[in-house]
């Protein structure tokens, strides 16, 4: 009966013991280091509506060659971005209507005076102008960064609601 009693016991302990929480690995460690933007692709639907009636304007954003690289700094938890060029497709549909264009971009994303820290597996990015922005850590490892934005904003503006969502995923590439 002892013995019965030992296997149940033990094996309630091994149950309770794998049923760990399932919180990704991703750690300022992993993050820590030089990456190069390789793609990021987005979509935004913006509605807006005017005294009852309304327009939808669908956006898809693709970034097509970049040069455009981030450096994560420890201690303290900074970036620093290149000044980098990346060509960006854009096709907007406007009420059923479509046009597409192309555009060079030379920006630099941050600075030094930008943090960031990771809780869970989501990348938290302080501007030094007090924007913040949140980031959904899809994939961390040796040699790829997966990042997911989701926004949504709603704008009331003298009469007019401009309503916002977006979502992009950018994959970058250790360097």
């Amino acid at each position: 009966m002892k013995r019965l009693f030992f296997l149940s016991f033990f094996a309630i302990a091994l149950i309770i013991s794998s049923c760990g929480d399932d919180e990704p690995g991703f750690t300022e460690d992993n993050l820590a280091g030089t990456w190069a933007l390789v793609s990021s692709d987005g979509t935004s639907t913006t509605v807006t509506t005017t005294g009852g009636s309304s327009s939808t304007i669908n956006t898809d954003i693709a970034i097509l060659s970049s040069d455009f690289q981030l450096t994560f700094a420890q201690n303290p938890n900074t970036i620093n971005s290149q000044i980098g060029e990346f060509t960006i497709e854009t096709t907007q549909t406007i009420d059923g209507g479509s046009a597409s264009s192309s555009t060079e971009v030379m920006t630099q994303f941050a600075d030094n005076d930008t943090s960031w820290e990771i809780i869970g597996d989501v990348l938290n990015l302080d501007y030094a102008n007090g924007d913040q922005e949140s980031y959904i850590i899809i994939e961390l490892n040796n040699s790829s960064l997966k990042l997911k934005q989701e926004t949504s904003v709603d704008v009331n503006f003298g009469g007019t609601l401009i309503e916002t969502e977006s979502e992009t995923l950018s994959v970058f590439e250790r360097q």
